[in-house]
């Protein structure tokens, strides 16, 4: 258990270290002040930029309007999500290490539930962390070969200054870097959030074989059944505890970060259909929007599906229990399991900013405001 979050999130722990956006210890101010200097050098100059020439440039070309308006948008979502790493980052710091407390003992079991939630979470990071790099690699060579001394998203810069070379090199590097940072970032930062919930539910399969096998269990230990029953609900009730604990901290920390990507996702997938209905199919621009398409729906899909599943194991422990051999258990048990009861029957949802459900149902709501957002687009056209 002491090495869970590590053996699981390892690798978006270390992205986001790289880039100053995470530090597994305790941070001074000088550390903090290098993280709010190079997210703001880093973050903002790609949205400012890029919306002025948006609003005041010529844009005679829909595909690359569509191009910079997708861009644009994503960075900016990106800014307002990956904001709270820099001013909460000692309360999202405890959140992510709390599953690494002692909670429970294992079993041999049990051990193979969290091998198998590792194995999950790795298996989405490095999904995530290779589409994003190959696709940034991509993004940012693209300008050498479709387009004539441009960058990888339009800037407003004065054409005196762009007709010079070092210029033009020193601000393609730099918008360079500041679609890279927040991509990356991003890249490790969108599976951290619902893998946490996937070693929540992970720690409430625990919970519900525990509960299950409550008479089971205690048979193994040569004392006073009676009393070793009373002390492994005493341990459940305590464990559950941790759990409800951790999905409150997890709201706290994440809940606005969540919020940013559900609120930008519709404007970003109907940027990115709009983008595919004009393109030639078949292309390499409409493969590369299909892609971002897809990876974008995986990443709201994450979110939805890990936030259902620990809904739908929270709502079990109450079967958990009731599957369990509670007739042979002492009066002393049982009334501690039924209190266990009526608190398993207050639903537990995961929320973003406690206006969207992080559900299967939010995820259909989405896809349905993206389409009415690209139908009212391609009407006004």
């Amino acid at each position: 258990m002491s090495s869970l979050i590590q053996e699981s999130l390892h690798i978006n722990l270390r992205v986001l270290e790289l880039l100053w956006l995470y530090t597994p210890k305790e941070q001074s101010n000088f550390h903090k002040m290098r993280s709010c200097i190079l997210f703001f050098l880093l973050m903002f100059h790609v949205p400012v930029l890029g919306g002025i020439h948006l609003i005041f440039g010529i844009n005679d070309n829909p595909t690359k309007l569509a191009d910079n308006a997708l861009t644009i948008a994503g960075v900016s979502c990106y800014a307002l999500k990956l904001w709270p790493l820099i001013g909460n980052r000692s309360k999202i710091k405890d959140c992510i290490n709390y599953l690494d407390k002692p909670i429970v003992e294992l079993r041999e079991n049990q051990k193979v539930i969290f091998q198998s939630c590792s194995k999950i979470c790795r298996r989405n990071s490095k999904i995530f962390q290779i589409y994003m790099i190959t696709a940034l690699i991509g993004f940012v060579i693209k300008p050498f070969f479709f387009e004539d001394k441009s960058f990888p998203v339009d800037i407003w810069l004065p054409k005196a200054l762009r007709d010079r070379l070092d210029v033009y090199w020193s601000f393609y590097f730099y918008v360079s870097l500041g679609v890279a940072y927040p991509v990356i970032a991003s890249g490790a930062l969108d599976p951290l959030i619902p893998s946490l919930l996937c070693l929540a539910t992970g720690h409430l399969k625990v919970l519900n074989d525990n509960l299950e096998h409550l008479d089971e269990y205690s048979n193994e230990i040569s004392e006073s059944k009676n009393c070793v029953l009373y002390k492994n609900v005493q341990t459940c009730i305590k464990h559950h505890i941790e759990i409800m604990n951790f999905v409150e901290n997890h709201q706290k920390c994440f809940s606005s970060m969540v919020f940013c990507q559900f609120l930008g996702s519709p404007l970003i997938l109907c940027f990115t259909c709009w983008n595919m209905s004009i393109l030639q199919p078949f292309t390499f621009k409409w493969f590369e929007s299909l892609a971002y398409f897809l990876i974008l729906l995986v990443q709201l899909y994450f979110y939805c599906y890990y936030g259902t599943n620990l809904s739908d194991e929270c709502a079990n422990v109450t079967t958990s229990i009731y599957m369990g051999k509670w007739y042979k258990y002492d009066v002393k048990s049982r009334k501690a399991l039924i209190l266990l009861m009526e608190r398993s029957k207050k639903p537990t949802i995961v929320t973003a900013a406690k206006i969207l459900d992080l559900s299967l149902e939010t995820f259909t709501i989405i896809l349905k405001r993206s389409y009415s957002l690209l139908a009212v687009l391609k009407n006004q056209n």
